[in-house]
């Protein structure tokens, strides 16, 4: 089966996309569940005279800093998969094949 140039950017692209889909999914639901586990590892605060203190911290999701890391990994993946994927494209996949088999007998 003879792979256009297109098909196998198109592959490369594909596989490294849901890759980093997966490893995203993955940080948002640690990203999620982690903060309650967290949040119950912190001690009380008291002051000088020993007094409980309250404590207020923000541990939730920040929508901003998730749609940009999103577009940041998107880019990457692009710019880090396309760059190899196109010289591979440009490689007749044949010759390395029968170079590989023909070093391998040796």
């Amino acid at each position: 089966m003879d792979l256009t140039p297109g098909q196998i950017v198109r592959q490369m692209i594909t596989e490294s996309l849901l890759l980093t889909m997966a490893g995203g999914i993955g940080g948002l639901v640690i990203a999620y569940l982690l903060p309650s586990v967290l949040a119950s590892y912190i001690p009380p605060v008291r002051d000088v005279t020993g007094t409980r203190m309250a404590l207020s911290i923000d541990l939730g999701l920040n929508y901003r800093v998730l749609a940009f890391s999103f577009i940041l990994s998107a880019l990457t993946v692009l710019l880090f998969t396309l760059a190899p994927a196109i010289i591979t494209s440009r490689v007749p996949i044949d010759s390395v094949l029968r170079d590989a088999r023909a070093s391998a007998r040796v």
